[in-house]
Parts: structure tokens; C-alpha cells; sequence
């Protein structure tokens, strides 16, 4: 490839990046008492904050067809979990599942529950997190709301993987309680 193909390629991509944010500007982003916004780790990441063991994230996966919401939402998926399984997760069926379909009166939500489980000082932690997936009419973007706790180190017995527990599991309790408060206000602003 050239210099000049490279620059317009390069330049693509920069106004690509800035477009997501430029999109996302017109969404009302509701950040949970407490948590604290940080400078995003990529240009696809509209939003990070933090609170103790929380994370909550707002991330663009761009242009989207209506019609193509579904199939690019099991594409992430099943990218998610190819990502998982390379990266040692076992079972990654078992920790990546369909929680709910969710509508504040303004979007259309799928949400996910994904557990990880990652090796840190030689044991297993875990870290639980909801993502809802959403389609934005206006500029035809797919966004991905979410947030985790963790990581912990405790038995898959106490979090079981799979399993959306929230009578018996206060963690994930808590963490759907807080995601509800999400979707809720998620609004245009």
C-alpha cells in the first residue's frame, strides 16, 4: 500500500472514531451514584467509570442496519466467547447468556449476563457483568451498555455460572438492581 492510501485509510478510520462520540453525544448517559468517569481506554469506548469493584461502560460498535441489529449482536457474542475460550475461560457457553429483553419506553434492550473467570495470584476469580445491546435509531448505531463487578475470588458454587440467582445470590442481586437503574434513565439527552 502507498503513503497517500495509507494517510486517506488512517483518515478514514479518525473520522470513523470521532463519529462515534459525535453520535453518542446525543444520548443522556446515566452514571451511577458514586462512580467516577475515567478517560476511555479506546475510541470505541464512549464511557468508563468506577466505583469500588464496579464498572460501568458505554462502548459503540458503529453502523447498523435495523434489519442486521440480531445477527451483529450473536456476531459480538460469539466473538466474546471465541476471545474467552483463547484466552484459557472453559465452558464459555455456560458464561455468556441471554438474561432479558428490556425496553425503557425509548430503547430496545437484550441483555446479557457474562461471567469471566480469571486466574490471578494462582486462584479462580470472577467477575459478573450485564450488557445490554441496543440498536439507536437516529444514526443507526449499535451501542453496548454495561456493567460488572469483581473480580472476586470465591467458589463457582457461590456465583454459579450459568445461573441468574437473584433470590439466593446478593451479588448478582445488587448488580441487576444497579443495571436496572441504567436502562431506565438511559435517555436522549
Amino acid at each position: 500500500m502507498n503513503e497517500d492510501a495509507t494517510l486517506k485509510q488512517a483518515a478514514a478510520m479518525a473520522a470513523k472514531m470521532a463519529n462515534y462520540r459525535l453520535h453518542a453525544n446525543c444520548l443522556a448517559i446515566p452514571l451511577l451514584d458514586y462512580f467516577v468517569a475515567e478517560e476511555p481506554p479506546n475510541p470505541q469506548t464512549i464511557m468508563v467509570a468506577k466505583y469500588n469493584a464496579f464498572l460501568e461502560q458505554l462502548t459503540s460498535d458503529g453502523f447498523v442496519k435495523k434489519e442486521e441489529f440480531e445477527q451483529r449482536v450473536q456476531l459480538i457474542i460469539e466473538n466474546a466467547k471465541k476471545f474467552m475460550a483463547q484466552h484459557g475461560q472453559e465452558d464459555v457457553d455456560k458464561c455468556f447468556m441471554f438474561y432479558k429483553d428490556h425496553n425503557n419506553g425509548i430503547f430496545d434492550f437484550k441483555v446479557y449476563v457474562q461471567d469471566m473467570i480469571l486466574p490471578m495470584q494462582g486462584k479462580q476469580s470472577i467477575v459478573r457483568q450485564f450488557t445490554a445491546f441496543f440498536y439507536e435509531p437516529r444514526y443507526s448505531d449499535l451501542y453496548q451498555i454495561s456493567l460488572g463487578v469483581g473480580p472476586f475470588q470465591m467458589p463457582t458454587e457461590t456465583l454459579k455460572l450459568g445461573v441468574v440467582d437473584l433470590e439466593n445470590d446478593r451479588i448478582t442481586s445488587i448488580l441487576a438492581e444497579m443495571f436496572e437503574i441504567v436502562l431506565r434513565d438511559f435517555r436522549y439527552k
